[in-house]
């Protein structure tokens, strides 16, 4: 592979200034250490004849070279209304830069620009494209290894894949040849043993550099084999886009469509519970409805269907006036009752979903919309990519190849629900209503069908659902709950467990055994600890044993990946400020906060989507249920008082732009 050049740079970890730029190009390599005009010329001329560029983790490297070269390379913050990124000139070559993940980016190649903008400042382009980056860390992490069975840092895949021991990072050895070499002489050998490995995917075949730079998210490669495969998407969203307007709808589809269902209905220790998880849940709903259809259609109003309440299979948008509600709230969906009924849009598998998860439910419909499909296909793609992902595994076992399907199958849901930062011609609000209202609905009959065995629901979370008894677990209730919601299944991750529930997305779940007689796997969340130098096995010991870790409470990373947490890193950092740059981080952010204060708080969050006893204390045990309220406006304002009930991601230590909560702003301005 001639042409690519790989980079590496170096960087002192404590006042971030630069120390060098190692570069490997056609076999030849180049250490840079004196950042003159002469070693800009080189870099320049390197970067200009490349086919691509190979980093691993760009972003960082990027964001470095920015700020090399003073009144050459640059960088600035740009804030759209629906997207922001960093514009970064590296060497005349300009990339706009976002991070969306810890190993998910985007990397977007525009025109180079001139040297000297001119009087105006304005940079002025060449027409001609800047080399492709490409991220070796995101395309790794996607299509290789996760990381979930270990590190993925670049000494770690040094070890690991070419069977090499990596000189380890240290003040002294940072400034020597061997090290400096080593991270793009390895890069490149990692490089061929990433495309040797994907080489079986036959999706891939004919991926230029460009592409590979291009991909952003598992979901990149799934928008990419949908175009593939319906060239006209564009053309299909501006006609579905003209129907929903035509008659009014888009704020219809988009208060109707909600995201899985979450819900705990119990703090305290249940000593029998029953775990069943949907297999599936979204990629088989759209391969048995057969979704696809739906990329191109009308909408057409009808009157209200006799089989309204027992019809599985047809999609309608209702306008419903009902006592019980979906209703999204501080970005999170909640169900709760209204004394008095309330106006709303849901789909027909929501309106059955709401019957069965409360009994005293009434409904009136007011107007019927029936979605019309006209893109007449026999299946879905994801019924092709499950079948192409069964076969390989049963031939060659979990390969690359085999995975690549599997994100395939499960990412093809997200892409048609995309509304942020922007739409895209992927985006279509009536397949993504009508794929979770579907799940919805399977979720909602395993629930009546275990409560008809006389137990009781304790927790579900989008496509499981965990259940509590007394005496012997009834075996056949699974083949049951099978039958019923046919042709979905479900299985039994294990039975007579000891679950603790906290909280949502906080609890432990041990012991037990499967249907098959073997042993259970344990099922443990322990969900809120963000980036903070708390581990699992911590929280773990904590909840069961009440013990306590001796260290001191930190931040484990901080990261600027945007100008505002640029900004607060220098507050807590100043001298680090002439070398400031993008996506530069610190480590281990001291805190006042001691573990025995984050762990009370942790322990004592309780979720406000079901009930719970105001004032209760830490380990009073309660059963939950859903919230009765007035009217909507006092659901509102309840649900309104309180903080999101789940973590978001925030960029003080993650890597998206939602801003950060309360608690993370508690942890981090109560530090020195």
């Amino acid at each position: 592979m001639r042409d690519i050049l790989y980079i590496d740079t170096e960087s002192d970890p404590d006042t971030k200034a630069l120390q060098c730029i190692t570069l490997l190009f056609n076999g030849e390599s180049h250490i840079i250490d004196e950042f003159t005009p002469d070693t800009y010329k080189v870099v320049k001329s390197l970067f200009d004849s490349s086919a691509a560029v190979v980093m691993f983790n760009a972003p960082y490297d990027l964001g470095v070279l920015s700020a090399a070269y003073a009144g050459s390379n640059s960088y600035k913050w740009v804030e759209l209304k629906d997207s922001a990124y960093w514009d970064l000139i590296i060497f005349q070559h300009r990339y706009q830069v976002r991070k969306i993940s810890p190993y998910r980016n985007l990397i977007k190649p525009l025109n180079r620009v001139d040297k000297n903008p001119g009087k105006t400042g304005k940079r002025k382009t060449r027409g001609v494209k800047s080399s492709p980056v490409i991220d070796l860390l995101k395309l790794w992490s996607i299509l290789i290894d996760d990381g979930s069975k270990g590190s993925i840092s670049l000494k770690s895949l040094i070890k690991r894949e070419l069977g090499k021991d990596p000189i380890e990072w240290s003040a002294d050895a940072a400034l020597t040849t061997e090290y400096r070499l080593q991270d793009v002489v390895c890069l490149e050998e990692l490089f061929h043993i990433f495309l040797d490995r994907v080489k079986d995917i036959e999706f891939l075949k004919d991926y230029s550099w460009s592409d590979w730079a291009y991909i952003k998210t598992p979901a990149t490669f799934t928008k990419l084999e949908y175009q593939k495969a319906y060239p006209d998407l564009k053309s299909w969203k501006q006609h579905n886009d003209d129907v929903v307007s035509s008659m009014g709808l888009s704020e219809a589809l988009e208060s109707s469509y909600h995201g899985g269902i979450t819900i705990s209905m119990r703090r305290g220790v249940v000593d029998k519970t029953a775990w069943v998880d949907i297999s599936s849940a979204y990629a088989n709903t759209i391969k048995h409805l057969n979704t696809d259809r739906y990329m191109l259609f009308d909408l057409e109003e009808v009157p209200v269907p006799d089989d309204l309440l027992t019809n599985k299979t047809d999609p309608y948008l209702l306008q419903v006036e009902c006592n019980f509600l979906m209703a999204s709230v501080n970005n999170s969906l909640k169900l709760f009752a209204v004394e008095t009924p309330v106006l709303t849009w849901l789909w027909s598998f929501d309106l059955q979903a709401l019957s069965l998860l409360y009994k005293p439910f009434t409904f009136k419909v007011v107007r019927c919309i029936l979605p019309v499909p006209e893109n007449p296909v026999a299946s879905s793609r994801v019924t092709e990519w499950v079948r192409m992902k069964e076969d390989e595994e049963k031939a060659h076992g979990k390969t690359t190849r085999r995975e690549f399907l599997k994100f395939l199958s499960n990412t093809s849901y997200g892409i048609k629900a995309q509304r942020k930062p922007f739409t895209t011609t992927h985006t279509n609000m009536v397949i993504a209503g009508i794929i979770t209202s579907r799940a919805h609905l399977i979720l909602a009959e395993i629930i009546d069908e275990v409560e008809k065995t006389g137990y009781r629901n304790e927790y579900n979370d989008t496509d499981s659902c965990c259940m509590s008894y007394s005496g012997e677990f009834d075996l056949s209730l699974v083949d049951r709950i099978n039958t019923r919601i046919a042709p979905f299944t479900v299985e039994c991750e294990g039975y007579d467990m000891k679950t603790k529930f906290l909280s949502l997305k906080r609890y432990i779940s041990e012991g037990g055994k499967l249907t098959s007689g073997k042993a259970a796997k344990s099922k443990i969340r322990l969900h809120g600890k963000g980036r903070f130098n708390v581990s699992a096995k911590d929280i773990y010991e904590y909840v069961t044993e009440k013990k306590i870790p001796g260290k001191r409470l930190v931040i484990n990373q901080m990261s600027a990946n945007t100008k505002r947490t640029m900004d607060i890193i220098l507050s807590r950092y100043p001298f680090i400020d002439s070398n400031k740059h993008p996506f530069m981080f610190v480590r281990n952010v001291r805190t006042d906060v001691t573990m025995k204060e984050f762990f009370a708080r942790w322990y004592n969050h309780i979720d406000t989507k079901t009930t719970f006893p105001k004032g209760g204390r830490a380990d009073e045990e309660f059963k939950r249920d859903y919230h009765v309220f007035s009217s909507l406006q006092s659901a509102y304002r309840f649900f309104g008082a309180h903080l999101p009930d789940e973590e978001r991601p925030d960029d003080l230590t993650g890597a998206s732009f939602i801003d950060w909560d309360a608690e993370a702003a508690f942890l981090f301005f109560s530090g020195p």
